[in-house]
């Protein structure tokens, strides 16, 4: 038993400094690719940076002109309101005074009969 004990103690002390270094090449490995992907992250972030401020100035240039639009849409409800407005109340005027819009247009016709009538003798 103190054998097998010496004999691991012996592959031990040659093993763990192999060991030691395979797991350093590793962790050195590892701690490399760590630095190249932030590298290409940080590149990644200057690229977004930029197209932030690129799309920032696109947005401020389209402000007048959507001010603009905005304007003229107010302008065309305004006009939309409006003709329903008027033509509302020119059902309604029409409907109040049926009657007599009917009897003026009928007078109307009448007379235009008896002229045309008178005419023709």
């Amino acid at each position: 038993m103190d054998e097998l004990l010496s004999i691991l103690n012996e592959v031990a002390v040659v093993l763990l400094p192999i060991l030691g270094a395979v797991v350093l090449f590793f962790l050195a490995v590892i701690l490399y690719r760590i630095l190249k992907l932030l590298k290409v992250l940080q590149g990644s972030m200057t690229t977004v940076d930029h197209t932030l401020t690129t799309v920032d100035d696109y947005v401020t240039q389209l402000e007048a002109p959507v001010k603009t639009v905005v304007k003229i849409s107010k302008g065309v409800d305004a006009v939309q309101n409006t003709t329903e407005n008027a033509f509302k109340q020119l059902i309604q005027f029409v409907m109040e005074n049926f009657e007599w819009i009917k009897e003026t247009i009928v007078q109307k016709f009448k007379k235009t009969n008896q002229e045309g009538g008178t005419s023709d003798e």
